[in-house]
């Protein structure tokens, strides 16, 4: 009886557990090859499309995604892996709703479960009802203590397994710290590219290169180092407008420099005009006027623009455009760095004109002072002198022959004021010529 005691209850529990054993040699598999993908130094798309797949073969399910919550309100899809067609295609975004598994995920920073989102109103619901989804898990993605993103799993055709999301949080851990690692190597590959094109700038100011040199560098170099579509550089006019000085593009078409256009309300320029401070536009839809169109033209999504501060005084704005995601989080404060460079170019650009303008306007007074010193010597003394020259001649002339010594005596004068008038001709750059 022991002994078949033994065998009943060992019998029924020996499966389970085997099961259990292989489902964790599974899983740590699968941790192990992501860990050595992310040790690899894998571009973050692969590492996510190999975290979706693998999660997915593991633990059996027919669709896993992973998902970036954005600043905007908005998450990405970065990565997902399906046996069956689906809305939540990687790039796509989708609002957040708080009842979904990812607003859940997005408010508490907890796994959650949403069973069946047939009653649930919001727009993702609708996405996924559209694409099958059934019940649906999901655990954070927690990155330096802030809640990152979420992994979530889907089942249409059954119930998730209990305890699904904890074995989501052994691989969202995982990602968590493949994702800090990516974005640190990223965080010093980009201060690298931004030091170096920063040096490259400056090398440019101190050349004391024309300014015009300097701001079609600056554009070339914040539209090649941001993630955008379009860099330009605009300065703002008295009269209310503001005028295209610099632009670079991907793709071309952006309006060309000289450009005047009116400051539209609401625009980057009218906000930064308001405050002096970077700005951020993540939607034209609600807006018009000719910037506007400009924008819409050349295909803009998103906007971030950094005011040029020169001397104190509000000069420009240096501006970049993304025509598919919106701008980065934290865009404004690098294109700050470069913005305050170019503001130092205009400056020094600016001194070196008000400079050229003052030796030119002494050089002018200097020549005025000098033809008013030739008309009134030409006019005055020296007309005088030649007519004294002239009846010393006359003089000269009329002494009679038996006078020798006083008609030396006249010719010698004569002589003398002849000499004085070649002299301040001389002096005043008078052109000789008239005989005396």
């Amino acid at each position: 009886m022991g002994s078949s005691a033994e065998t009943d209850s060992a019998g029924p529990a020996d499966p389970p557990q085997d099961a259990r054993l292989l489902r964790l040699a599974e899983e740590q598999a699968a941790l192990r090859q992501i860990a050595t993908l992310v040790a690899s130094g894998a571009p973050p798309a692969e590492v996510f499309s190999a975290v979706a797949r693998e999660v997915a073969q593991v633990m059996h399910l027919p669709m896993v995604g992973l998902y970036r919550y954005d600043s905007d309100g908005l998450m990405t899809v970065v990565a997902t892996w399906s046996d069956r067609p689906h809305l939540l295609q990687p790039g796509t975004r989708w609002p957040i709703d708080g009842r979904s598994m990812v607003g859940q995920v997005q408010t508490t920073g907890r796994p959650a479960r949403i069973e069946d989102y047939a009653d649930l109103p919001d727009a993702a619901a609708a996405v996924a009802r559209e694409s099958g989804l059934g019940s649906t898990a999901g655990a954070p993605i927690i990155v330096d203590g802030s809640v990152w993103g979420a992994m979530g799993a889907s089942s249409p055709d059954a119930p998730l397994p209990d305890h699904i999301e904890d074995r989501l949080a052994q691989f969202t851990e995982l990602l968590a710290a493949a994702i800090a690692n990516i974005e640190s190597r990223e965080r010093l590959a980009r201060l690298a590219d931004e030091q170096s094109a920063l040096r490259r700038v400056a090398t440019l100011v101190a050349e004391r290169a024309p300014p015009t040199d300097v701001f079609e560098a600056v554009v070339a170099e914040v539209g090649r180092l941001f993630p955008t579509d379009a860099a330009g550089l605009t300065r703002y006019e008295a009269d209310g407008t503001v005028t295209v000085i610099g632009s670079w593009s991907r793709s071309g078409g952006y309006r060309p420099m000289g450009t005047r256009l009116p400051i539209d309300a609401g625009t980057l320029a009218a906000q930064i005009l308001e405050t002096g401070r970077p700005a951020r536009l993540d939607s034209f839809l609600d807006m018009s006027g000719p910037i506007v169109d400009v924008i819409r033209t050349l295909g803009w999504r998103s906007s971030v623009g950094a005011p040029l501060i020169v001397e104190g005084r509000l000069w420009g704005v240096l501006v970049v455009g993304s025509t598919t995601d919106p701008v980065p989080a934290g865009t404004e404060d690098r294109i700050d760095e470069f913005a305050a460079l170019v503001a130092t170019a205009i400056a020094n650009a600016e001194s070196r004109a008000e400079l050229n303008a003052s030796r030119a306007r002494i050089v002018a007074s200097a020549d005025a002072t000098r033809r008013r010193i030739e008309r009134d010597l030409h006019d005055g003394a020296q007309q005088r002198l030649v007519s004294l020259a002239l009846e010393l001649r006359a003089a000269e002339q009329a002494v009679p022959a038996e006078l020798p010594e006083h008609r030396a005596t006249l010719a010698r004068a004569a002589d003398g004021l002849t000499s004085v008038v070649n002299e301040l001709r001389e002096i005043a750059r008078y052109p000789p010529g008239d005989p005396v």
